[in-house]
């Protein structure tokens, strides 16, 4: 017999984990300014609009980064989402205020961008100090071994 499947490697650990894991699963399954929720947008065979579903698939794929990210180290999460976060911020800032296809971008991403920033900024000081602290950990064992 087989037993039940093992459970999904949810992240445990650093509040950063839980909150990359949070954003994936938001950006897979809520309504944004771009789109309806993504995977539903996704899975929809009645609706027409290929270019709606274009941004559906591109959160998707943000939202996936991040939820892989939130299973990595510090240094790649870091990078990989961090990618994600970058790549979200300026296709929306170029829709809503380049391209004015998002009403009162002002009101309606400022804050979004915001949040997308200071994670990424969260993100990159994480890896550095958890790099910082390998190195540190490196020269410790470097100089017991003599």
């Amino acid at each position: 017999g087989g037993g039940p499947p093992p459970p999904l490697p949810l992240p445990s650990g650093s509040l950063l984990k839980k909150v990359l894991f949070a954003h994936a699963l938001i950006d897979i399954t809520v309504p944004n300014p771009l789109t309806a929720g993504p995977l539903l947008r996704v899975l929809d065979r009645q609706f027409p609009s290929k270019k709606k579903r274009g941004w559906a698939w591109l959160f998707m794929a943000f939202g996936l980064m991040k939820a892989h990210a939130s299973l990595c180290t510090p240094q790649i999460a870091a990078r990989l989402a961090g990618w994600a976060y970058f790549a979200q911020t300026v296709s929306m800032a170029a829709e809503g205020f380049y391209h004015r296809s998002i009403p009162r971008p002002d009101k309606v991403l400022v804050s979004y961008l915001s949040l997308n920033v200071v994670v990424y900024l969260w993100l990159q000081f994480t890896a550095m100090r958890a790099a910082r602290r390998e190195r540190l950990a490196d020269a410790r064992r470097a100089g017991q071994g003599r």
